[in-house]
């Protein structure tokens, strides 16, 4: 009888050290063993309507978030970014953050695009062969057209921009000269504000800022490292790049909006890392997406295409070709063009897939009514044109 206690004693015991060994991996349990994440473009800029009670709203909104490490993007007041950053320390628990008042003020002037050597040439050319004839433009096409095509590729092209190709209908040559040789002042929209947010539940370090190459609008990655007991430092990218359906022609620095994009993407591949860090993480809005699932189709995927062919993971897209795959731009909401095909322009990219799992869901659904007593109205929107999209990432065993 005595043996028979001893028996099931062992073999309840041994129970009972195998059901611990789930929830322990080296003395961590398995919630320590976690680390999330979320991103949402709150597009508090002034494209949307309703912004005074969209910014109401969205401080009321992020409060509650339930990720660790947060990304936000296009929040450009500071007294916004007060209230938020207040409501997210008290209520959600995120006291270490991340972010950046630029300005326009900020950032040099672009050099000229040609200089006193590089007009010299033909400078002489016009004074030598034309000035006895009150500088005709004919002389000047005539006589220093090979001195004009022997310019800097920059300032031949800028030169042409400004009217040297149609000079012989009058153009004024002074003035042509002038504007290429002037530096040029850079004039982002929000006045040079980049409105990106970091915010975590973890003390950050080896914190940074990359202002990425971009036109209209300022563009940024915000970048630092977090240490999670248990998991390890993982450096966290939040960004948001450009948008080729920007409402204005593209007359930045690469041939356009998709070079930009690309451009973009790949300044923030060449952010540096440390060797030890556990985990890399790149989240915020790319402004495109992948085909995937049964419904998802190709958008602007030049950039987010890159990111995933340098060995990059995005668990979103993870998903068996006859899965549905849940938009973050989507026509049920209200901001949304309700003939717009829905799409994910919201990513979190992971670097390292081994030794790890992914959870990840499209959270912030954020719809409200606007009651108008006085005009007797209701008027239904979001806070944001985006939904969020969160992961969860654990220790796999």
């Amino acid at each position: 009888m005595k043996w028979i206690l001893f028996a099931v004693g062992v073999v309840f015991s041994g129970i009972i050290l195998i059901s611990g060994c789930d929830n322990d991996l080296d003395g961590f349990r398995k919630n320590e063993l976690t680390l999330s994440f979320a991103t949402f473009n709150a597009r508090l800029g002034d494209e949307l309507p309703l912004r005074e009670h969209r910014e109401e709203k969205a401080t009321s909104l992020l409060k509650g978030i339930d990720a660790d490490i947060v990304c936000i993007q296009e929040v450009y007041e500071q007294d916004v970014i007060n209230d938020i950053l207040g409501v997210m320390k008290k209520e959600s628990g995120h006291f270490s953050f991340l972010y950046k008042m630029t300005d326009n003020e900020d950032f040099d002037p672009i050099p000229p695009l040609c200089t006193e050597n590089d007009i010299a040439p033909i400078m002489m050319c016009i004074i030598s062969n034309c000035m006895s004839e009150g500088m005709d433009p004919a002389c000047i096409i005539t006589n220093c057209w090979a001195e004009f095509l022997s310019l800097p590729a920059d300032c031949r092209n800028c030169m042409l921009a400004e009217g040297f190709g149609s000079i012989t209908e009058g153009g004024d040559i002074t003035s042509i000269f002038t504007s290429c040789m002037t530096p040029q002042k850079i004039e982002y929209k929000y006045s040079g504000k980049n409105g990106v947010l970091l915010a975590s539940r973890y003390p950050m370090k080896d914190k940074g800022y990359l202002l990425l190459t971009s036109f209209g609008k300022l563009r940024s990655a915000f970048y630092a490292t977090v240490n999670r007991p248990g998991i390890g430092d993982v450096q966290v990218i939040c960004t948001g790049l450009s948008t080729p359906i920007e409402d204005m022609e593209y007359d930045g620095p690469v041939s356009g909006w998709q070079d930009e994009q690309l451009l973009q993407a790949q300044e923030i591949l060449d952010i540096p890392v440390k060797e030890n860090v556990a985990q890399r993480v790149i989240m915020g809005d790319f402004n495109g997406n992948i085909s995937a699932g049964s419904n998802m189709i190709e958008r602007n995927s030049g950039a987010v295409s890159l990111i995933l062919n340098n060995g990059w993971y995005d668990p979103y897209f993870d998903v068996h070709r006859d899965d549905y795959i849940q938009c973050s731009v989507c026509p049920e909401n209200p901001l949304v063009d309700d003939k717009e095909s829905g799409y994910v322009p919201d990513h979190i990219f992971f670097r390292e897939r081994k030794g790890f799992s992914f959870l990840t869901k499209r959270i912030l659904l954020n719809e409200f009514v606007l009651t108008d007593e006085k005009a007797q109205t209701k008027t239904k929107f979001s806070v944001s044109d985006h939904y969020g999209i969160s992961t969860t990432m654990t220790i796999d065993k």
